[in-house]
């Protein structure tokens, strides 16, 4: 419903004549319709326009994907769910963030772009892995170094945290 159709409620309202009851609802409806016309009209009517998604970490969207998966598609069985099942990781962000969790199921998502990391061990030395698997013992050059996410380096060696810095683009 518009501003306009609820000011033209209203104004139906209204009663004729003078006497005081028909002169007070008057007033009431003349004030009702001064804070109607004060308020904020959303410049769009689509609820998904001009809305960016959510941004949320990648377990919590594997969380939403796989609840998807099993077909619950109620936010309100979904976030039951989660309350009751969900890893303690998943439940420990929703505490904080439920209005984002239900936004994202709504409405979708990005998938918060997790940091990369180099690991140097000098000057111009740098750790390298090979098929995807743990450090290689060779040094290599910034340029050939890989790249880890914090929880890879912390799976290899916890320690190798001190030597971490974060690979901007």
């Amino acid at each position: 419903m518009k501003k306009e159709e609820i000011v033209m409620g209203l104004y139906a309202m209204r009663l004729q004549g003078k006497n005081r009851v028909a002169q007070e609802r008057n007033n009431t409806v003349d004030r009702a319709v001064e804070l109607i016309n004060q308020l904020d009209e959303p410049e769009q009517t689509d609820t998904n326009v001009g809305l960016s998604k959510p941004v949320i970490p990648q377990f919590v969207a594997d969380w939403i994907e796989k609840q998807m998966k099993f077909g619950y598609e109620d936010v309100f069985i979904s976030m039951t769910r989660l309350r009751e099942r969900a890893p303690e990781k998943v439940k420990f962000w929703f505490r904080n963030n439920s209005d984002t969790y239900a936004r994202a199921w709504l409405d979708g998502y990005e998938v918060e772009k997790e940091k990369k990391y180099h690991i140097k061990f000098s000057h111009n030395q740098y750790a390298c892995r090979f098929n995807e698997e743990a450090i290689n013992s060779t040094l290599v050059t910034k340029y050939e170094a890989s790249e880890f996410t914090e929880a890879e380096i912390k799976a290899i060696d916890g320690r190798l945290m001190v030597f971490a810095q974060e690979v901007t683009e």
